[in-house]
């Protein structure tokens, strides 16, 4: 009687083990999927930038052309930026607001979320 309870205290041990295991492989699996992700989009994100500051300096300069000055391309670039960079600085509590709401609307209804 004794083995066999000892028996069945090991397989149950054997058990918990193995499910500690598998959750701990999941786990790494996400995050090393996690990461691979945020890695690729930050690439993604520096190609983008890259690529967008080329074309502006081009647009900068054909506006120079057209409109036949030598700065007024360049500070209509400018006030391209800073305009909504302006927008962003005054409406500052309604961006935050904003983005809060949205990732708890993301948050909230994720699909791999087990309730």
């Amino acid at each position: 009687m004794l083995e066999r309870v000892t028996e069945i205290r090991d397989t149950l041990l054997a058990y918990v083990e193995a499910r500690v295991e598998m959750l701990r492989t999941d786990l790494q699996a996400r995050f090393e999927d996690t990461v691979v992700l945020i890695v690729y989009f930050v690439l993604l994100v520096a190609a983008a930038t890259a690529g967008l500051i080329f074309l502006f300096a081009l647009l900068a300069a054909a506006l120079n052309i057209w409109l036949q000055s030598q700065y007024v391309g360049w500070l209509l670039v400018f006030l391209l930026f800073a305009l909504p960079f302006a927008c962003l600085v005054v409406f500052k509590r309604f961006f935050l607001r904003q983005i809060r709401q949205l990732l708890n609307q993301i948050l909230k209804t994720r699909p791999d979320q087990t309730s």
